[in-house]
């Protein structure tokens, strides 16, 4: 796993104690005298530590802010510096999505991070500069949704057919608000003059989107794309296919036609089904 030392380093400047003087007496409520001489200091104030209840692994979105929370006890009546390191265990970072906060008297230390990338994820530590070190580390993981439209690059249907484009976001630690879909630069809407569209989402641990066009016409050609809210877009070129015309697809020398299709089924999660016809080969080497 790619490390990102990345510290939380909290300098303690004072460990003694505010008041440590010793008082003596018969009663604890009725002191007779005050012993004389040098204030007494603590020689062994409470170590710092930090809170069990710290998260050690923390997962976000891409581009989505985060915080990275370490939580010391014990540090009411000391004094602490906050630095930011990058790679290279001490060299500081110069990339400003990248901050520290902390709030006087409060026990959290945060790192936040705007806009967490991909390359983010790692392990960062937070380090308390007592003697020995004190260190805790934290697994920072950064995920990126995929979208999928199901099927191959392009699809080949013939005119009249119903059309149906299933497309999933996966990885997603939260489903995305919503689902759009776009024919070329233009939002697919039920509002559409063209009428027969219907699009079904399905929001969960992974997300699905239908878009059903039906009686395509040649109109419905071009690229569809799936946009989810929360992630990168996917994209599919559709050709509609007028009675007999047939597509061809030109790939290192071979070359296939889609034949005519009696019928189409709505189709989710596989290929259409066109029977291909092989209609050129490589010539034969003389």
């Amino acid at each position: 796993m790619h490390q990102r030392n990345i510290m939380i380093k909290c300098g303690l400047i004072v460990l003694v104690l505010a008041d440590g003087r010793r008082v003596a007496g018969n009663s604890p409520y009725q002191p007779r005298h005050v012993a004389e001489g040098p204030p007494f200091v603590d020689s062994h104030p409470p170590r710092p530590e930090f809170d069990p209840s710290m998260a050690s692994h923390v997962t976000s979105l891409h581009g989505r802010d985060a915080r990275l929370n370490c939580i010391v006890r014990t540090l009411e009546n000391n004094t602490a510096d906050l630095h930011i390191l990058t790679i290279g265990r001490y060299t500081y970072t110069t990339d400003l999505r990248f901050g520290a906060e902390h709030e006087p008297g409060s026990a959290i230390w945060t790192l936040a991070i705007r806009g967490a990338r991909h390359n983010d994820s790692g392990l960062y530590d937070c380090q308390i500069s007592t003697k020995p070190l004190l260190t805790t580390t934290v697994n920072f993981t950064v995920i990126v949704p995929e979208t999928r439209i199901l099927g191959a690059g392009s699809l080949f249907i013939q005119r009249g057919s119903d059309l149906n484009l299933t497309c999933t976001v996966s990885y997603s630690p939260e489903p995305p608000d919503a689902v759009i879909w776009r024919l070329g630069d233009k939002v697919i809407t039920f509002s559409s003059t063209r009428g027969g569209i219907s699009v079904i989402t399905e929001k969960g641990h992974r997300t699905t989107s239908h878009l059903l066009i039906q009686r395509a016409q040649s109109g419905d050609s071009g690229t569809y794309w799936c946009q989810p809210s929360n992630a990168a877009p996917a994209s599919v070129t559709v050709h509609i296919l007028d009675g007999e015309q047939s597509a061809a697809m030109q790939n290192g020398g071979v070359c296939r036609t889609a034949a005519p299709e009696r019928s189409v089924a709505a189709v989710s999660g596989t290929l259409l089904l066109l029977l291909l016809l092989t209609c050129c080969t490589a010539p034969a080497e003389r």
